[in-house]
């Protein structure tokens, strides 16, 4: 007697998908108030002091450029 093999990348069988937690979905399921501030998003990238930054910004002479 021969099993079939399941094949992850068939959709028919459904339950290898991955589920969503409890506490997710409930979370999920709480609708969005209109009347709630806006979430501000964090600026991505590093912040770099002013120093610093200035330094960066000073082109390397040709000479001194190790990556050239």
């Amino acid at each position: 007697m021969s099993q079939r093999t399941r094949n992850p990348m068939d959709l028919s069988y459904g339950d290898w998908m991955t589920e969503v937690p409890e506490n997710d979905a409930l979370e999920q399921a709480i609708p969005l108030d209109p009347d709630e501030d806006e979430v501000e998003i964090p600026e991505l990238g590093i912040e770099v002091p002013e120093a610093d930054g200035l330094e960066q910004a000073m082109p390397v002479p040709a000479d001194e450029d190790d990556y050239s």
